[in-house]
């Protein structure tokens, strides 16, 4: 999906290593933060500064509402339904431009997926302290990928695909990659 809406390898994967820093290496988009107040794969928060309606401490509430007025279609619990809220989210101010790239336009071309994970996280995330860790899931999810080339045929069927494996296993259970026709990068 960000590959299709005009975001680099590099910048797809610096929100992929971002991803993972807030819901773990499952990658589930149906993630509640425990004790606390937020929701999804990149744990939008409400609580105190919510950019639709009232602050509130339900984060399923708030992605709703957000998904809501972001117009999406899709179940708020999908991959496909949360890509498509974090592009909205974007233009929508919740990226603050505090580190180069200052932009979501800059962001959008970036090289560098560890550039791109840093920014992610000061721009938009903006958690109390700082992640490197995710800078090198990003680089790992970039050397996944880098050389892959997005797929319009396989796009929305391909997460939807992958969304009826989640927590099952595959194969043997020895292997977890998925082939990259259903990878929806």
């Amino acid at each position: 999906y960000l590959l299709a809406n005009g975001y680099s390898k590099a910048a797809a994967a610096g929100i992929l290593g971002n991803v993972q820093g807030e819901v773990g290496p499952s990658m589930n988009p149906d993630t509640e933060q425990i004790g606390g107040p937020a929701y999804g794969w990149v744990q939008w928060d409400g609580s105190a500064y919510p950019l639709v309606g009232a602050p509130t401490w339900n984060g399923r509430e708030y992605v709703q509402r957000l998904i809501a007025a972001a117009g999406i279609k899709q179940d708020y619990r999908t991959s496909l339904a949360q890509a498509q809220l974090i592009n909205w989210c974007m233009f929508n101010g919740q990226w603050l431009g505090q580190v180069s790239p200052l932009t979501v336009d800059e962001f959008k071309v970036v090289s560098s997926p560890k550039t791109a994970a840093y920014a992610f996280e000061l721009n938009f995330e903006r958690p109390a302290a700082a992640h490197p860790e995710r800078q090198t899931y990003a680089q790992v999810w970039y050397d996944k990928f880098k050389d892959l080339k997005a797929s319009t045929a396989t796009g929305k069927a391909g997460i939807e695909h992958l969304e009826t494996l989640m927590g099952k296993w595959l194969g043997n259970g020895q292997c977890y990659a998925v082939p990259a026709e259903y990878s929806g990068f």
